[in-house]
């Protein structure tokens, strides 16, 4: 469970989650109709998705006025911000409320009981033509509507900035969802990041690291865990540590993102950050700038994250620990220049 839920905290705000209703909004099949009812989400080769080519601009749009988010996520999620605005006069908008908007591909999950299992929630479970879906609710306000496809899972996940703001990020939720759908069911191609040279955004974090490596760095007890998605590899579990590692990206032109508590270094000759916090460390070990996905503006830099937790309130032994594995993972990674 704690390792489920580590990779929770990474990749998507769903730490609690209550029951929704069973069957999320719509209960029949898409706009695509009986031809579409039948059909389920194929993905195909889930590293190369554009995620946030699969993003509802339009739908989103209708809502609010959208930007993107600055932020480090995983080459599996695509983050924006939708600001609600009302006509203050003078042909000035002011902003009434702001939603956070999060699509995030995922491995697939096989049933409401797993989930479960594996974490501290509720999730209904329901179906869409021939796509099993999940609904619940995050304990902060959040909304999120999940889709089995072929080699991944989609979820939404919709928050409100401020409860005290206008928004309703259910019904946001539901409409982004019913778009994804839409899409992902249709005829239209999947879409797909372009190919970079020396990118790593489509390589197996499990072939980047080896647990030989990782018990080089750590300790010989860190032993390596099933994958928990395709997009990231864990090792370790409860008393013994535990490091997971993801390829990630940035939507900050040229620099990794500074966090309270981060230093800026380099390992092996590559642009790094440490964060340091009580027992955990978060390494991002830079490698190159690619140009933005469909609806971005930014280029993306591309990383390596490494985050360990031990069961010690030692965050510098950790960072230690942390760098001597990126620095052993930089040797494995394309040239930079």
């Amino acid at each position: 469970m704690a390792l489920a839920m580590l990779f929770v905290v990474m990749s998507s705000a769903c730490s609690s989650v209550v029951a929704g209703v069973a069957e999320p909004s719509g209960s029949g099949a898409s706009s695509g109709g009986a031809k579409d009812s039948q059909r389920t989400i194929t993905l195909g080769d889930v590293r190369t998705v554009d995620v946030c080519g699969l993003t509802p601009v339009e739908a989103l749009s209708s809502i609010g006025r959208v930007e993107n988010r600055a932020s480090i996520s995983g080459v599996n999620s695509c983050q924006r911000t939708i600001n609600i605005e009302v006509d203050a006069g003078s042909g000035q908008k002011r902003v009434v409320g702001v939603l956070d908007y999060t699509l995030t591909l995922t491995s697939p999950i096989e049933s409401a009981e797993w989930l479960r299992k594996s974490y501290p929630t509720e999730f209904s479970q329901g179906r869409r033509g021939a796509t099993t879906t999940y609904q619940g609710k995050t304990a902060d306000g959040g909304c999120m509507r999940l889709a089995n496809a072929d080699q991944g899972q989609l979820q939404v996940v919709v928050k409100k900035r401020r409860p005290e703001t206008q928004g309703d990020a259910c019904a946001t939720a539901d409409a982004a969802f019913d778009a994804v759908l839409a899409s992902v069911l249709s005829d239209t191609p999947i879409p797909r990041r372009p190919t970079v040279a020396n990118s790593i955004v489509n390589l197996d974090p499990c072939a980047l690291v080896t647990p030989e490596m990782v018990r080089a760095s750590y300790t010989k007890e860190l032993q390596a865990s099933p994958q928990i998605s395709v997009f990231s590899c864990a090792f370790g579990g409860p008393g013994r540590g535990m490091v997971l590692v993801k390829v990630a990206h940035m939507l900050v032109p040229g620099r990794l993102p500074l966090f309270p508590g981060t230093k800026v270094t380099t390992i092996a000759g590559r642009p790094a950050t440490e964060n340091l916090m009580g027992p955990r460390c978060v390494v991002e070990l830079g490698h190159i700038a690619t140009d933005p996905p469909a609806d971005a503006e930014l280029p993306y830099l591309e990383s390596v994250h490494f985050h360990y937790t031990t069961q010690i309130d030692d965050s510098a032994t950790a960072c230690e620990q942390t760098t001597k594995l990126a620095a052993a993972v930089a040797a494995k990674l394309p040239p930079i220049s």
